[in-house]
């Protein structure tokens, strides 16, 4: 066996290590939780600034078929 092999034995040991860290998994539930909030607050910014857009269009008498291509957004009835 090669000293890479060696190494990397070791590399997978100290990883697998890492992964059944009480401290470790803690650490990523709080790093997920915090990318999800992020990416809420993300995605409401995006629908709020979509509402903008579609009420100064609407002001402008564009059709409303013609708003939704432009948008993706769909018409509800």
């Amino acid at each position: 066996m090669g000293n890479g092999d060696k190494y990397m034995i070791e590399f997978k040991k100290k990883i697998e290590s890492l992964n059944d860290s009480r401290e470790y998994k803690e650490f990523l539930s709080a790093e997920e939780d915090a990318r999800k909030r992020y990416n809420t607050f993300k995605e409401i910014g995006r629908r709020e600034r979509n509402i903008e857009i579609v009420k100064n269009m609407l002001k402008k008498k564009m059709d409303i078929k013609d708003i939704s291509e432009i948008t993706g957004l769909r018409v509800c009835k």
